[in-house]
């Protein structure tokens, strides 16, 4: 199920949940630790929430 549903895009939070600037909500999907941030042009972007280093949250 997995192979199914990791390819394919996710719904992670509404963009009315990051209103402002700097806005963010950290979350688990699919065992992907995850942050959606609204960055400074506006826009909301997800990243992996891990450190490159040791894997730890960010």
């Amino acid at each position: 199920m997995e192979g199914v549903i990791k390819p394919a895009w996710q719904l992670v939070c509404h963009e009315n949940d990051l209103p402002n600037v700097g806005d963010y909500v950290t979350l688990d999907l699919l065992n992907e630790r995850l942050v959606a941030v609204r960055g400074q042009d506006n826009q909301v972007r997800v990243f992996h929430n891990v450190c490159r280093h040791r894997g730890a949250r960010l």
